[in-house]
Protein backbone atom coordinates (compact mmCIF):
# COMPACT_ATOMS: atom_id res chain seq x y z
CA UNK A 1 0.00 0.00 0.00
CA UNK A 2 1.04 3.35 -0.49
CA UNK A 3 0.70 6.29 1.22
CA UNK A 4 0.85 9.80 0.35
CA UNK A 5 3.23 12.02 2.12
CA UNK A 6 3.07 15.13 0.49
CA UNK A 7 2.07 17.06 -2.53
CA UNK A 8 4.84 15.73 -4.79
CA UNK A 9 6.55 12.62 -2.57
CA UNK A 10 4.52 9.08 -1.93
CA UNK A 11 6.51 5.89 0.17
CA UNK A 12 5.74 2.59 0.25
CA UNK A 13 5.38 2.30 3.85
CA UNK A 14 3.63 -0.79 5.86
CA UNK A 15 0.73 0.11 7.55
CA UNK A 16 -1.33 -1.98 9.77
CA UNK A 17 -5.10 -2.53 9.00
CA UNK A 18 -6.59 -1.93 12.33
CA UNK A 19 -5.07 1.53 12.39
CA UNK A 20 -6.53 2.50 9.11
CA UNK A 21 -9.61 3.99 10.83
CA UNK A 22 -7.97 6.35 12.73
CA UNK A 23 -6.08 8.39 9.79
CA UNK A 24 -7.96 11.68 9.30
CA UNK A 25 -7.92 13.74 5.98
CA UNK A 26 -7.71 17.29 5.59
CA UNK A 27 -7.47 18.87 1.83
CA UNK A 28 -7.21 15.58 -0.15
CA UNK A 29 -3.87 15.07 1.47
CA UNK A 30 -3.67 11.91 4.33
CA UNK A 31 -2.43 12.74 7.85
CA UNK A 32 -1.90 10.46 10.83
CA UNK A 33 -2.61 12.08 14.12
CA UNK A 34 -0.10 9.78 16.37
CA UNK A 35 -1.33 11.32 19.56
CA UNK A 36 -5.65 10.49 19.14
CA UNK A 37 -4.24 7.32 17.45
CA UNK A 38 -2.24 6.46 20.93
CA UNK A 39 -5.21 7.48 23.22
CA UNK A 40 -7.71 5.29 21.21
CA UNK A 41 -5.36 2.49 21.44
CA UNK A 42 -4.08 2.68 24.70
CA UNK A 43 -8.16 2.97 25.68
CA UNK A 44 -8.90 0.30 23.65
CA UNK A 45 -5.84 -2.27 24.32
CA UNK A 46 -3.80 -1.39 27.22
CA UNK A 47 -6.47 -2.71 30.05
CA UNK A 48 -7.65 0.54 30.77
CA UNK A 49 -11.32 0.95 32.50
CA UNK A 50 -12.37 3.47 29.91
CA UNK A 51 -14.63 3.32 27.23
CA UNK A 52 -16.98 4.94 24.47
CA UNK A 53 -20.43 3.30 25.16
CA UNK A 54 -23.75 4.45 24.20
CA UNK A 55 -26.57 5.48 26.86
CA UNK A 56 -30.17 5.44 25.53
CA UNK A 57 -32.44 8.10 26.88
CA UNK A 58 -35.81 6.13 28.40
CA UNK A 59 -39.33 7.29 27.85
CA UNK A 60 -40.06 7.50 32.03
CA UNK A 61 -36.58 9.32 32.64
CA UNK A 62 -37.47 12.52 34.52
CA UNK A 63 -34.40 14.01 32.34
CA UNK A 64 -36.36 13.90 28.73
CA UNK A 65 -37.85 17.32 27.66
CA UNK A 66 -34.89 19.13 29.37
CA UNK A 67 -31.47 20.72 27.93
CA UNK A 68 -28.30 19.18 28.89
CA UNK A 69 -27.09 22.06 31.04
CA UNK A 70 -29.82 21.02 33.49
CA UNK A 71 -29.09 17.69 33.24
CA UNK A 72 -27.31 17.18 36.56
CA UNK A 73 -26.42 13.60 35.73
CA UNK A 74 -23.94 14.42 33.42
CA UNK A 75 -21.28 15.78 35.59
CA UNK A 76 -22.14 13.74 38.66
CA UNK A 77 -21.55 10.29 36.97
CA UNK A 78 -18.09 11.75 35.36
CA UNK A 79 -18.64 10.80 31.88
CA UNK A 80 -17.68 12.96 29.11
CA UNK A 81 -20.30 13.34 26.54
CA UNK A 82 -19.57 13.08 22.95
CA UNK A 83 -22.19 13.53 20.83
CA UNK A 84 -26.09 12.59 20.52
CA UNK A 85 -28.08 10.30 18.51
CA UNK A 86 -31.35 12.01 17.00
CA UNK A 87 -32.98 9.60 14.83
CA UNK A 88 -31.62 6.77 13.19
CA UNK A 89 -29.48 8.10 9.95
CA UNK A 90 -26.07 8.23 10.09
CA UNK A 91 -26.03 11.75 10.10
CA UNK A 92 -28.21 12.15 13.07
CA UNK A 93 -25.33 12.75 15.48
CA UNK A 94 -24.79 16.07 16.94
CA UNK A 95 -21.41 16.40 17.90
CA UNK A 96 -20.21 17.94 21.10
CA UNK A 97 -24.23 19.08 21.80
CA UNK A 98 -24.64 22.19 22.95
CA UNK A 99 -25.49 22.89 26.85
CA UNK A 100 -29.37 24.29 25.32
CA UNK A 101 -29.87 21.05 23.21
CA UNK A 102 -32.92 18.70 24.66
CA UNK A 103 -32.58 15.26 25.46
CA UNK A 104 -35.58 13.43 24.36
CA UNK A 105 -36.75 9.70 24.86
CA UNK A 106 -35.30 7.53 21.95
CA UNK A 107 -31.90 9.81 21.65
CA UNK A 108 -28.86 7.85 22.67
CA UNK A 109 -25.94 9.88 24.00
CA UNK A 110 -22.16 8.81 22.88
CA UNK A 111 -20.31 9.18 26.14
CA UNK A 112 -16.68 8.06 27.35
CA UNK A 113 -16.39 6.59 30.67
CA UNK A 114 -15.75 3.76 33.36
CA UNK A 115 -17.87 0.96 33.50
CA UNK A 116 -19.48 2.12 36.68
CA UNK A 117 -20.13 5.82 35.22
CA UNK A 118 -21.79 4.44 32.66
CA UNK A 119 -23.79 2.11 34.98
CA UNK A 120 -25.29 5.09 37.11
CA UNK A 121 -25.86 6.91 34.42
CA UNK A 122 -27.97 4.17 32.48
CA UNK A 123 -29.06 3.74 35.98
CA UNK A 124 -30.82 7.56 36.19
CA UNK A 125 -31.31 8.01 32.20
CA UNK A 126 -32.35 4.43 30.56
CA UNK A 127 -36.08 4.52 32.89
Amino acid sequence: MRLKCGRNFSAAVPIRLYLLPTLAFADGIGIIRPDTTTFLDSMMRDNSVLRVDEVKIGSTTHYRGKPIESCDVLPSSGVVLVSLRRGINERDFIFNPPPNTVINSGDTLIVIGNPEQLEFLRGKLSK
